[in-house]
């Protein structure tokens, strides 16, 4: 890991440098050879002097093999499938924790996100609710008449949309749902089903 990264402080605003001051691994074994990696970066902005917790997560395979001399050594790659995701824990705030919307994502659709993120910190049902409002107005901007989604997802499968595209979906819409419907998941008690849900929404 490199010292010094270049890129946004969330307390100053800047661009700038953040020194690393130290970091904190932990590791899961899954299955044999895999391991669910979260690399904890603790930075300070050479602007601000402030500190910011960035945490790394990735799913890795690894094969452990004898070098020269009979050095142990470690091949490592990401696991094929999987991304390396990364998160500023603190500050903690909802705009800085949840992901920014993918650049080609419709106007319309992409203020109902940002309003998601916005409430995220103090009512991630509320951002659960906006989140499945962005997939049914993404039906509409598809071509498809909005008032039942499941119908409408099922459509755009049948017109080819690619299959984890449709898993993200149906992921928001249900525990969208959900966070609208008494007696159902209480997404208030659980915010990082919603974290999960912008995952897939900004996708």
């Amino acid at each position: 890991m490199e010292n010094n990264l270049v890129q946004k402080c969330f307390h100053c605003g800047n661009t700038t440098v953040l020194s690393l001051e130290g970091e904190y691994i932990e590791e899961e074994e899954l299955a044999t050879n895999i391991f669910y990696v979260q690399n904890y970066l603790f930075l300070k902005c050479v602007t601000c002097i402030k500190p910011t917790v960035q945490k790394i997560e990735k799913t890795v395979s690894r094969r452990f093999y004898l070098g020269e001399g009979d050095e142990p050594l470690v091949n490592e790659k990401l696991l094929e499938g999987e991304e390396v995701i990364t998160t500023i824990v603190y500050p903690n705030d909802s705009i800085n924790i949840t992901p920014e919307p993918s650049e080609d994502m419709p106007s319309d659709i992409k203020k109902d996100f940002e309003e998601a993120r916005a409430a995220f910190y103090n009512s991630p049902r509320s951002s659960a609710a906006l989140l499945r409002l962005c997939v049914q107005k993404l039906c509409m901007h598809l071509g498809q008449p909005g008032k039942n989604i499941n119908q409408d997802i099922a459509a755009l499968v049948r017109q080819g949309l690619p299959t984890k595209i449709q898993q993200s979906l149906d992921i928001v819409r249900v525990i969208g749902n959900n966070a609208v419907h008494p007696g159902e998941i209480d997404v208030q008690d659980h915010p990082d089903t919603v974290l999960l849900l912008f995952r897939h929404g900004s996708k």
